[in-house]
């Protein structure tokens, strides 16, 4: 094999020495500063390289192009990118994170082009697209089509983001849901489309958590069904889901929400008519649907679904470290706001927690975030957003410029 032929087809991405990494490979991570495509294709193999989009080159399966994904960091805006052809594929797993600080982007070639959905003889309820502590973002495809497992899955500390041009088929009835989080998160502030039924749209777990807003629009473009409810919240699990537009919201049939076992839906005081459906939501003991229900309870010894965290700093200086709350349950991190006062103000910190308060912590953002601006900071996108039971949250102040008079922080979960 030359080197000439390792090389793939965009002069615009990073060109690796594949042939070296095939003679001297160990296993060590490989950094990139520019983007890396990664190609799947219906008549492509998992045993060829991955770099070219032809059936000599290109994977078969999207499995396969995350663990290849798995190979790298990336720094300078970098992002690897799994690109799908034109075709129907089997179910895509990714196990695990790649480090740096963008996800791994999964594109289609458009809904009508591109699917992932069930294999006919595939064990229901596995998902087609699973984060298994993953960070992803998905674009322009379909998934789901023929009834079985769900849709997007995100379990152990996973993210999915979902990107442009999303379409949401049909899976399992009595099982499945489109956007299922099971002790991961799932983020959508894009519009898409539902042209299929399941039992749940969106369904969060112990914890798990469905975030969806920021004035997107939901086209049904058939009627479909939902057997459990649009939205689904159990186990400590939250839904935050507001200012969304439905075209075609009359088309949908089903129990607008379920609330129960301490999970919370949070759609802003947004009314019980908010959510698509025909049947009336409803919410059982420690359930809470925005100020309805079992409202800040829960089990003995747990604290159920909290609402924001506040605290305001004055004059920080570099050293500070100062301590939020203890999570008595395990929560979901889902929105930072910051802001700063004083002459040309400048803060670089870090929210850190651990079951210790004089360990190092585990940050919710990796990299030190620097805020300069006297108007709201909203951060929505997070390393470790998932605190566990028992554990201490505070703030570290790690630099400072200019005047600070003060600093404020409000988290949401």
């Amino acid at each position: 094999m030359s080197e000439q032929s390792a090389l793939y087809d965009h002069s615009d991405e990073v060109i690796l020495p594949i042939i070296a990494l095939e003679a001297g490979y160990n296993g060590a991570v490989i950094n990139i500063t520019k983007d890396l495509n990664l190609y799947v294709r219906m008549g492509g193999s998992d045993i060829n390289d991955g770099y070219t989009n032809t059936d000599q080159h290109a994977f078969s399966t999207g499995t396969r192009a995350y663990e290849e994904a798995s190979r790298y960091t990336t720094s300078n805006g970098a992002q690897v990118i799994i690109n799908l052809d034109v075709g129907t594929f089997d179910p895509i797993t990714a196990v695990g994170s790649i480090s740096g600080s963008a996800p791994v982007l999964i594109r289609g070639r458009g809904a009508n082009l591109t699917s992932v959905v069930k294999s006919v003889v595939a064990v229901p309820g596995n998902s087609v697209v699973l984060a298994d502590g993953a960070r992803l973002q998905v674009e322009n495809f379909k998934v789901g089509g023929n009834g079985l497992g769900n849709g997007l899955m995100s379990t152990n500390g996973g993210t999915i983001t979902v990107g442009v041009g999303m379409d949401f088929d049909s899976v399992q009835p009595d099982g499945g849901s489109h956007m299922f989080a099971a002790g991961g998160t799932i983020y959508n502030y894009e519009d898409y489309v539902i042209s299929g039924g399941a039992k749940n749209h969106m369904s969060v777990w112990g914890p798990g958590s469905v975030i969806e807003g920021g004035e997107s629009t939901v086209t049904v473009s058939e009627p479909v069904s939902f057997t459990g409810a649009y939205a689904d919240a159990g186990s400590e699990g939250y839904i935050y889901n507001y200012n969304t537009t439905w075209v075609n919201k009359e088309t949908v049939t089903g129990k607008r929400f379920y609330a129960y076992q301490w999970g919370y839906i949070n759609t802003e005081n947004s009314g019980l008519t908010y959510f698509p459906g025909t049947i009336d939501g409803t919410w059982d003991t420690g359930g809470r649907y925005d100020t309805m229900g079992g409202a800040n309870q829960g089990p003995p010894g747990v604290a159920g679904p909290m609402g924001p965290k506040a605290f305001s700093l004055q004059l920080p200086v570099t050293g500070d470290e100062v301590g939020m709350f203890f999570a008595k349950s395990a929560l979901t991190i889902t929105q930072i706001n910051v802001v700063v006062r004083g002459t040309t103000p400048g803060v670089t910190w870090s929210l850190r927690y651990a079951t210790a308060r004089n360990a190092v912590g585990t940050p919710v953002i990796t990299a030190d975030t620097v805020t300069t601006s006297t108007a709201n900071n909203t951060i929505t996108t997070f390393n470790n957003p998932n605190i566990p039971v028992n554990n201490w949250v505070w703030l570290k102040v790690n630099g400072t410029s200019g005047v600070v008079l003060e600093f404020d922080m409000s988290l949401q979960f």
